[in-house]
């Protein structure tokens, strides 16, 4: 019996080229075809292994801190694909009690992923 390969269309996004590239898994033999350096192929095959996101969403802050605010909050580095959803319901659920300036740590390791939910702005003062 022949065995199967499961193959992906990817365009790369590590560079502003935009690689259209081809994965092929086979067994456990996974080859990038399109890429034109080293830094595709590795994202194609993260792409087809474990792909990332960044995240990009908002936290609750404790109207008596600042008012109606809406937190802007990003992942420090990519969160795996298969938690962005998970992710984006931890922060809907957060609701902070404190002040933060940007770049300040706002859910540390998200979901026990490895991931750190950072703030983009300010919280304002009243």
């Amino acid at each position: 019996m022949e065995e199967t390969a499961e193959i992906k269309k990817v365009t790369c996004t590590v560079c502003p080229r935009g690689c259209q590239m081809t994965v092929t898994r086979k067994g456990g033999e996974i080859t990038v075809e399109g890429a034109t350096c080293a830094r595709g192929r590795a994202y194609g095959r993260e792409e087809m292994l474990d792909p990332k996101r960044m995240i990009t969403t908002t936290v609750r802050v404790d109207p008596a801190i600042a008012g109606d605010f809406l937190l802007p909050v990003r992942s420090r580095t990519p969160v795996p694909k298969k938690l962005l959803i998970a992710v984006a319901e931890e922060c809907r659920k957060t609701v902070l009690s404190r002040r933060v300036r940007i770049g300040e740590v706002v859910i540390p390791d998200v979901l026990g992923c490895g991931v750190d939910m950072v703030a983009t702005a300010d919280v304002p003062e009243e």
